[in-house]
């Protein structure tokens, strides 16, 4: 599947074709004006005479590869490779229901949006390596795992801002707490822009305009099946504490969506939160009893909807780069 995503052409995906143009920029840069600029370095100037800006690692990366292969492809190329990579990793290190996990993987939005997303699905890949490093209490390497992430996608800092999750003794009970501020952020839009505003005012304007048109979709049956399995799993008094941190991750990531109907951009940033699907799957799982075919069933049905959905999609029209 990383050769899929790899080989394909510079029309295959929205932002192909710029991470293309990226990769032929930075050959022509000098390791002097990479560094110059920290953390976005310069890669072109528009016909406006605004400078092109990208994290300046992920520039790097784009210029050392240049410098090795003198083909811009290759960039598409290593990174998918790299993404799936470090996405198969997290799945093995996380979960022993591979299969499924991996069905997730594969059929949900991430795997779709590394067609058009390249950076941001790389940077999501780094970040959540620091899942297992939560798990097992080594907390300082998890930060670094997100951190690394963020030089390659300023947006996977995010997560940053749920490292106290770990730290909450009773998860079941603070789920209260979470849902009201779940249900709260959609009305809030106005007084985190001016929180985002302070640390990043490109990010901030993700919650002024919309990017494109929203279509919701078979997403909604998404949003359905996540919202009954959580109360499931609430209803049998599940007393597993990664699953409250996943419910955790997944309230939130309805909630920016909710956001996003208005704000396109937005549902961008649920990604890094949607994420933790290939997670929270595998874990309900163990929690159907007798249930567990229909579970399957449901999971397999849905997942291979969206597959489709996404696919169907224009800008996913495949053909290979060495048509070009």
């Amino acid at each position: 599947m990383a050769l899929v995503v790899g080989l394909r052409a510079a029309g295959v995906g929205e932002d192909t074709s710029m991470y293309i143009d990226v990769a032929r920029a930075s050959e022509h840069l000098s390791w002097k004006q990479i560094f110059l600029e920290f953390p976005k370095s310069t890669w072109s100037i528009n016909e406006y005479g605004f400078n092109n800006k990208m994290d300046t690692l992920f520039l790097l990366i784009n210029k050392v590869i240049m410098t090795i292969f003198n083909q811009p492809h290759m960039v598409i190329i290593l990174c998918s490779i790299l993404t799936n990579a470090l996405f198969a990793k997290f799945i093995y290190d996380n979960t022993d229901k591979v299969f499924l996990a991996t069905i997730v993987y594969l059929c949900d939005y991430i795997f779709m949006m590394s067609f058009n997303g390249m950076r941001q699905c790389l940077a999501i890949s780094i970040a959540i390596q620091s899942h297992k490093k939560f798990k097992e209490k080594e907390m300082l390497k998890g930060v670094l795992y997100i951190i690394l992430g963020g030089l390659i996608h300023q947006s996977a800092l995010i997560y940053l801002l749920f490292i106290p999750f770990w730290f909450i003794k009773n998860k079941r009970n603070f789920l209260k707490y979470i849902i009201i501020v779940a249900i709260l952020l959609p009305n809030m839009i106005t007084f985190i822009q001016k929180i985002v505003m302070i640390f990043s005012p490109y990010y901030a304007s993700y919650l002024t305009t919309s990017y494109w048109n929203a279509s919701l979709g078979g997403t909604l049956l998404l949003w359905l099946f996540i919202i009954i399995l959580i109360i499931y799993l609430l209803l049998i008094k599940v007393n597993n504490d990664e699953l409250y941190i996943l419910i955790y991750y997944l309230l939130f990531y309805l909630s920016f969506e909710i956001i996003g109907i208005k704000f396109t951009a937005i549902s961008r940033v649920a990604l890094f939160f949607r994420t933790y699907l290939i997670l929270f799957i595998p874990l309900s799982s163990k929690y159907m009893n007798k249930n567990k075919i229909y579970f399957y069933l449901a999971v397999f049905i849905l997942f291979i909807f969206e597959f489709i959905s996404y696919a169907s999609s224009p800008a996913r029209a495949y053909s290979w780069f060495l048509n070009f």
